[in-house]
């Protein structure tokens, strides 16, 4: 249970660059989880309040000979502590580790993928040896921060139980019992997109799953949901080929309430969020329907060239290209062979930086895709919406 003597300290490799228009380029990697972010020279001096292990309430004192009062120290905490920033700090008290939690529920723990304060998603297997992927709340029902947690896994398991006739779109059902809460989801055997492109494939496989990513996208927004947070990392691909949409933790209902979490990678930036800050709910947009659309189209060239068609060396330059549509488009699949000039052009289109091109240009580079395998796009649409009734 978390109490007021929760001690933070900032890992030693955080780097903290002053930008020309006043704000900070926050950047810091932990093992393989790299954390970029914009922040202003208050949440920079907060964060660096942190050079030992310390409480919030040791910082607040620490600030205050600095002009900063105890509510201000408090509110950056929340933002920085419930938001990707926490992956920039150690903690000197823990909620119950995972594999204590699991235990309860009859697993055993195999390996942790992610173990941040509240939330952890690891790999485990039951008595029957089977394995599972669990994200499971560290907070107990007694603690100020369960029902939030809580609230956001209910809508995650109900978001895929709707979503489960999809075929491509990850299962799960959800564990409790009087003290936790997880949701178990199915284990898929194979790798993320990220590092299945970098492998040798015909261009016809290449477009058989991009197709496939597109088509199932498809589906999810005429379900009426968003997933949030499109990227290759989220996309997984099992020996057979076959992918998997996974980490609907920012997804959230077309026309309904946002997420909690705003989730993003900064390569896959639509240009309308590349100016917001990603860690002030406040202030944050969260990727729309027509975001979502662009991150295809990026999703789709990757998966074709092996390649980010947005790719540049600092955070700052990244955001420029973006947001002024700079890019140069390759066109071949890492093993040489050519790509149609008219999928390449309907890429393009989406992203657009006007969202409204985008939608025509998606439906076209769906079109575009089948008929390069030579399926009729009229039966595969329509295999497409009996599936979804």
């Amino acid at each position: 249970m978390m109490t007021t003597q929760q001690q933070y300290k900032l890992i030693e490799n955080t780097s903290f660059t002053k930008q020309s228009d006043g704000k900070v380029h926050v950047r810091c990697q932990r093992e393989n989880h790299v954390v970029n972010f914009m922040v202003n020279e208050n949440i920079m001096e907060f964060m660096q309040a942190f050079s030992a292990y310390q409480t919030v309430a040791q910082v607040a004192s620490k600030l205050e000979g600095k002009g900063f009062n105890s509510e201000q120290v408090v509110s950056f905490s929340e933002k920085v502590f419930s938001s990707p920033l926490s992956h920039c700090f150690k903690q000197g008290l823990h909620y119950t580790h995972p594999k204590k939690i699991l235990t309860r529920f009859g697993f055993k723990l195999k390996d942790v993928f992610r173990n941040s304060r509240l939330v952890a998603v690891v790999s485990a297997v039951d008595s029957n040896n089977e394995e599972v992927v669990l994200r499971v709340v560290k907070a107990p029902r007694d603690d100020k921060n369960f029902a939030r947690q809580e609230s956001r896994l209910n809508f995650e398991y109900q978001l895929l139980s709707e979503l489960r006739e999809i075929e491509n779109v990850i299962d799960a059902y959800k564990l409790e019992d009087d003290s936790y809460v997880a949701l178990a989801y199915k284990y898929i055997n194979g790798t993320s997109l990220k590092d299945f492109v970098n492998r040798r494939h015909t261009i016809k496989q290449r477009v058989e799953l991009a197709l496939e990513i597109v088509r199932t996208f498809r589906a999810i927004h005429e379900k009426g949901f968003l997933h949030g947070d499109i990227h290759p990392s989220n996309i997984l691909i099992d020996d057979s080929g076959k992918p998997t949409v996974i980490d609907f933790d920012c997804a959230y209902k077309i026309g309904g309430p946002v997420a909690d979490r705003i989730g993003g990678v900064p390569h896959f930036f639509p240009p309308e969020n590349t100016n917001e800050s990603w860690f002030d709910q406040s202030k944050s947009i969260p990727i729309s329907y027509y975001g979502e659309l662009y991150q295809i189209g990026l999703v789709v060239y990757y998966c074709l060239t092996g390649k980010l068609l947005f790719d540049k060396p600092g955070y700052s330059e990244l955001m420029e290209a973006i947001s002024n549509n700079s890019f140069e488009v390759f066109n071949q699949t890492p093993e040489g062979e050519y790509i149609e000039e008219n999928i390449l052009e309907f890429i393009k289109q989406c992203v657009s930086k006007s969202p409204e091109k985008r939608e025509l240009a998606c439906n076209k580079l769906d079109e575009a895709l089948a008929e390069m395998l030579g399926v009729n796009y009229k039966n595969y649409l329509n295999e497409c919406r009996v599936e979804l009734t």
